[in-house]
């Protein structure tokens, strides 16, 4: 989403409030052919089309449902607590 405007990619860039991706599906969850995986909105069609693999490339759609590891991998503490 930072790529079509929605964050900076660089401390000067402006921020598009209306532009981001919305996701309609999370890991492991069962799609079908034709399901929607995620809404795009964007308003620079030539950005969009720039980043169209790189959205595509995203999902990996599988039989198999997917390893899904720990939400936390690790906690750090510090000693003085």
């Amino acid at each position: 989403s930072v790529r079509l405007g929605a964050g900076r990619e660089h401390k000067g860039d402006k921020i598009n409030p209306g532009v981001g991706i919305t996701l309609r599906a999370k890991l492991g969850d069962h799609v079908a052919t034709g399901d929607s995986l995620a809404v795009v909105s964007y308003s620079d069609a030539a950005r969009m089309e720039a980043q169209r693999d790189n959205l595509a490339s995203a999902w990996v759609i599988s039989e198999k449902p997917p390893v899904i590891g720990p939400l936390v991998i690790e906690r750090i503490q510090s000693p003085t607590i």
